[in-house]
């Protein structure tokens, strides 16, 4: 399975600027304990990502800004609804068959995602089935 968040706009643009929005509209108490909190740390990964990924990018559609804000799932797939749904259908064909959905604001993003988003992928994953059943 696979648990991120997802920041998915109808431009990839507009998402990018919506994940930003995200850090910039948090309130300074939170990114102070998260600061506390991530610079003692035992995880690699984390260290890793804080130092050497510009902007929190950490792949074309991967962002790990969210991680400033928010403890635990630290990762965003950010880009409009084609890039999103591709992206999420990579991670299907790699094996992946649960995913734990998530965003901010917890109501707009979730409508996004069951109305607009999960659709496309759903559409993805069923032609490739059809594809592989013609194989056979």
């Amino acid at each position: 399975g696979l648990r991120t968040h997802i920041v998915v706009r109808k431009d990839a643009k507009k998402a990018w600027k919506a994940a930003e929005e995200l850090l910039i509209n948090a309130s300074p108490k939170v990114i102070a304990q998260r600061k506390n909190q991530s610079g003692v740390t035992e995880m690699v990964g984390r260290t890793t990502q804080e130092n050497h990924h510009n902007k929190h990018r950490v792949g074309k559609y991967l962002w790990n800004g969210i991680s400033s804000v928010r403890v635990n799932c630290g990762t965003a797939i950010v880009g409009d609804l084609e890039e999103v749904s591709e992206e999420l259908f990579q991670y299907w064909k790699l094996g992946i068959d649960e995913f734990i959905l998530s965003g901010y604001p917890h109501l707009e993003e979730c409508s996004r995602i069951a109305e607009e988003l999960l659709p496309m992928v759903k559409n993805k994953i069923e032609s490739a089935n059809q594809r592989n059943q013609t194989k056979i």
